[in-house]
């Protein structure tokens, strides 16, 4: 009773505001924003691209397949995504990852695990891996955005959560600013593995933000593939 009546207290003087929007926030049930802004998040729903895990039109669902990933290998097996890179959820990783609004991580751990119940086969996992940030990077940002996601889900579904073992041993220019051929040159030979008989037979899921052109988590998939690794998925929040 203590408890609920100083959280009064505190909503009274210090009420919350939307992060997007800066309405006043009557409810807490959809975290940092108002009820207007989360309803306006375009979410990922099904028939998902069985290769990439983007929506793909009615028309395609029969062949599970979307057009991007008929013309393109991927060293992944399977990727998912909560939600479309684009208005108030890429605002909302944008604040997250740019100015450090570290409080996001309960509202997305929250879009993640309803996401993970309803379509991810999360038993089948021995390891969740975290993106790792080049320690120059980690050094200016503060915090690996990954691992903040990728901490919280472990301890959800009891999930060994592997650190340190795929690890950034390249600097490399920011996936964002180049096209997609860019990317993948970019990105090739920017990691490295420790420990790496851990990872034989194990199937692994990548945690990252945001999937574009999957580069980065192909350069992942294809080092821990080539270290033993079976299975190998990615979950983002965004694509």
């Amino acid at each position: 009773m203590l408890k609920e009546f100083f959280t009064g207290v505190v909503d009274l003087l210090y009420p919350l505001h939307c992060l997007i929007c800066a309405e006043r926030i009557e409810t807490k049930e959809f975290g940092p924003l108002c009820s207007v802004c989360f309803q306006k998040i375009a979410w990922n729903l099904p028939p998902f691209c069985s290769k990439c895990g983007r929506n793909i039109p009615v028309e395609l669902s029969t062949e599970n397949v979307c057009l991007d990933c008929k013309k393109r290998r991927h060293y992944f097996d399977r990727a998912w995504s909560v939600a479309l890179y684009t208005g108030i959820m890429r605002e909302c990783i944008h604040k997250f990852k740019y100015e450090g609004k570290l409080g996001l991580v309960h509202f997305f751990e929250k879009i993640l695990f309803d996401f993970i119940e309803r379509f991810v086969p999360i038993e089948k996992f021995d390891y969740l891996i975290p993106v790792p940030l080049h320690y120059t990077k980690l050094r200016e940002r503060e915090f690996n955005q990954a691992l903040l996601l990728a901490q919280p889900i472990a301890k959800k579904f009891q999930k060994k959560l592997l650190t340190g073992v795929l690890y950034r041993k390249k600097f490399t220019a920011p996936q964002t600013e180049l096209n997609a051929p860019q990317r993948r040159k970019n990105i090739q030979g920017a990691f490295g593995i420790r420990k790496q008989n851990i990872l034989t037979k194990k199937n692994i899921l990548i945690i990252d933000d945001v999937f574009t052109t999957g580069s980065t988590v192909d350069e992942c998939a294809k080092l821990l593939k080539r270290n033993g690794a079976n299975i190998v998925d990615v979950l983002s929040i965004a694509c």
